[in-house]
């Protein structure tokens, strides 16, 4: 076995003394200007958690998977979807995107909730747009081969009407349907309809397009009176210290023993600095989305005494009023609803790669042909 040696630990410990030394000297600088807050007592609420889990086989010719997004409070709404792909580009991309919107679809569907919950962070799902959603070959592509600024303004009109399809069947329990309108049968309609020549871009469009669905499902949550709140564990923010190689956290964790000489239960709202407010092309559509970083609200919250700082997001102001539901909220450091979600998520990604692996031997049963689409390289080393 590896063994440390002495000039290895004698390293590490010098890159920790120059990291704190560094800390505590920005923490200096920053002392008169930050100040945590007191958590006000908790006010009862209503909300609800959102997690989504994915699930996927890859394979020679086609890429199979599952997704799924629950939101878990006083009742479950969970969102299921098995489906297949080919291995065209961006596979990681898609996938990602697919969970990322089961997991807004099921938030913006649940009714009578003060606050909904959603596990990382608002501004992600937005400055962080798949590869090929800020690649302008792909744009000019699809630009070039379709009535593009019609064809999308179609697709958001039959898509409002789906969703009100897809929301009926949640609340009933069924969700069989798929639920891309981007892979339906109205997807190739659309296609014929706003292409300009005889030879089209259908792989490039349809991954465009599920962007879109996914703005929309954004869109979705931020539309209504209630509270969205993002919850972010990992996190590697400097929006107070602009020292290179020094993050917010470790700063903030030494104020907290300067003020109170401990880590005591508190927060610090703020407002973004350095965010990068661009948004991709496609955002413009939705007003909501349009607006989501100009008006993001944003905090450092330690739930419990010597527990972790985490970072919110929301579409409200981060203040004692929404503080006080939260904290209503807060289990052993954490907020129960989402825990509950998580689990639940948890569970169904277990039973889909299950669903997932018997599919894949469902289909070879009678079609013995699809099994040169379902070579596995990594077979022989035993993993499957």
């Amino acid at each position: 076995m590896w063994r440390l040696s002495d000039r290895v630990v004698e390293e590490f410990r010098k890159s920790m003394e120059e990291a704190v030394l560094a800390v505590k000297d920005c923490a200096a600088r920053l002392a008169k200007e930050i100040e945590w807050r007191e958590l006000p007592e908790p006010e009862k609420c209503t909300a609800y958690g959102v997690d989504g889990s994915t699930g996927s086989e890859r394979r020679s010719g086609i890429v199979v998977y599952a997704v799924s997004g629950v939101a878990a409070g006083e009742g479950v709404l969970e969102m299921h979807d098995i489906a297949a792909m080919k291995t065209y580009k961006h596979i990681d991309d898609r996938l990602k995107l697919h969970m990322a919107l089961m997991e807004l679809r099921a938030g913006a569907m649940v009714e009578d909730a003060d606050v909904v919950l959603m596990d990382g962070t608002l501004s992600g799902y937005i400055i962080k747009p798949p590869a090929y959603v800020t690649d302008n070959k792909t744009y000019a592509s699809v630009a070039n081969n379709y009535d593009f600024d019609n064809l999308i303004e179609d697709f958001i009109e039959v898509l409002d009407n789906w969703w009100v399809e897809v929301e009926n069947d949640i609340k009933k329990g069924l969700s069989q349907r798929p639920s891309l309108l981007s892979r339906s049968p109205y997807f190739d309609e659309l296609e014929e309809r706003y292409r300009l020549g005889s030879v089209g871009d259908k792989d490039n469009l349809r991954v465009l397009l599920e962007y879109v669905e996914y703005l929309h499902a954004l869109d979705r949550l931020l539309d209504g009176d209630r509270a969205v709140v993002s919850v972010a564990k990992t996190f590697y923010k400097n929006e107070f210290v602009d020292l290179p190689g020094i993050t917010d956290c470790p700063v903030l964790e030494f104020l907290a023993y300067e003020q109170f000489g401990e880590e005591r239960a508190a927060y610090i709202p703020f407002i973004y600095r350095k965010i990068d407010k661009r948004i991709p092309a496609l955002a413009q559509y939705f007003d909501n989305v349009k607006v989501l970083l100009d008006e993001l609200k944003a905090g450092y919250v330690r739930f419990v005494d010597f527990g972790n700082i985490y970072l919110l997001e929301s579409n409200w102001e981060i203040d004692d009023e929404l503080m006080a539901k939260i904290m209503s909220l807060e289990v052993d450091g954490y907020l129960l609803p989402l825990v509950y979600a998580h689990k639940h998520a948890e569970i169904k990604r277990r039973e889909m790669k299950t669903l997932v692996s018997a599919l894949l031997n469902a289909a070879v049963v009678d079609n013995p042909e699809y099994r040169l689409l379902l070579k596995y390289g990594r077979a022989p080393l035993g993993e499957w």
